[in-house]
């Protein structure tokens, strides 16, 4: 028996505990049943969902495999439960790490795996988003993304991270190539582990570039570009509203991760706009939070917040839970999605 077969029971009943526990608020659970039903409560609220089945730099083309499998399922369950979402995917899920002879059968391989999930999606009407994950991936996920795109006839999302010292480059070359017939997308983000440009070293130039990145994508891109915000911050977000109203688009929303900040669902929509929840599930829940932690400790003071805000809520008046809603608006907690 393989060492990975070996330590799955001892992932799963430490996922499983988790999920059930610290990481219930912030993931979709171990399993698709359970995602699926979070993300029934979500619909109902009208939100939209971003599911990821968590998982990155596998080795291996059994954990690959594994994996196209699980996003099969899933998409399968998403159509039969009428789920208003799409599908987010890593390309280290699907084969970027696993060794070949070649880079170019690494590429061809790790393409069709991914395909695998996309050409099901299409063919049931659900939309994929590809993750940017660090600079060593950029140029492969952004080809991919093209190459996707265009066979999918327009409408995917790229999530771009203000952190890559080419994300107004590539975001430029993705507005000058998108048409109404085959629209380009964005996702927007910040990224949240270690900066990427070296030339941007502080939290206030990254978010600055952020900012700038926003004004550009929905100034310059025609009504068809899809535009996503993946963040929480106060002035990201009611900036990106104004501009949403004054250059609208077919579609356009604010994304933000599951279980953090849910005061912003009912501001952004009360402002007219629409919201996404960034949904991962999955046997690797538990690994994902602790790496995200240990690599962004400020998330862990995110969690906290959080959690303190949920249970002094239940404690205090209903005119004082107002109140510190009006005050804080949209959220005032630095962004780091």
């Amino acid at each position: 028996m393989s060492k990975l077969k070996q330590t799955r029971p001892i992932k799963r009943a430490v996922n499983w505990i988790f999920c059930k526990t610290i990481g219930r608020r912030y993931t979709g659970g171990s399993s698709i049943f359970s995602v699926i039903k979070r993300a029934k409560k979500l619909n109902e609220r009208g939100v939209r969902v971003v599911i990821n089945n968590l998982g990155e730099h596998y080795r291996t083309k059994e954990e690959v495999e594994r994996t196209v499998r699980t996003y099969l399922d899933l998409l399968v369950a998403m159509k039969s439960s009428g789920i208003n979402g799409s599908v987010s995917l890593k390309p280290t899920q699907f084969g970027l790490c696993v060794s070949h002879s070649s880079d170019t059968e690494r590429n061809r391989y790790t393409r069709e795996q991914m395909w695998r999930v996309a050409d099901k999606a299409h063919n049931l009407g659900i939309t994929i988003e590809i993750d940017m994950e660090d600079r060593e991936t950029l140029q492969f996920t952004y080809e991919t993304y093209a190459m996707f795109n265009r066979w999918s006839g327009g409408g995917l999302l790229l999530a771009l991270q203000a952190n890559v010292e080419l994300s107004f480059t590539i975001l430029r070359q993705m507005i000058s190539l998108s048409t109404p017939e085959v629209p380009n997308g964005v996702r927007l983000v910040k990224g949240i582990y270690e900066p990427q440009d070296p030339n941007l070293m502080t939290n206030d130039e990254i978010m600055a570039r952020f900012s700038g990145l926003t004004e550009f994508v929905m100034v310059s891109s025609c009504p068809e570009f899809r535009v996503a915000i993946g963040s929480h911050h106060s002035d990201i977000l009611s900036r990106f509203l104004v501009l949403s109203r004054a250059h609208p688009k077919e579609f356009s929303e604010v994304q933000i991760l599951s279980g953090v900040m849910d005061n912003i669902i009912e501001n952004v929509q009360s402002e007219g706009g629409n919201v996404a929840v960034y949904l991962p599930f999955g046997e690797n829940a538990f690994a994902y939070s602790f790496r995200r932690m240990m690599k962004n400790p400020k998330f862990i003071f995110r969690v906290l917040t959080s959690i303190f805000r949920r249970k002094y809520a239940k404690e205090i008046s209903g005119d004082i839970v107002q109140e510190n809603t009006h005050e804080t608006e949209l959220s005032s907690t630095p962004d780091e999605n």
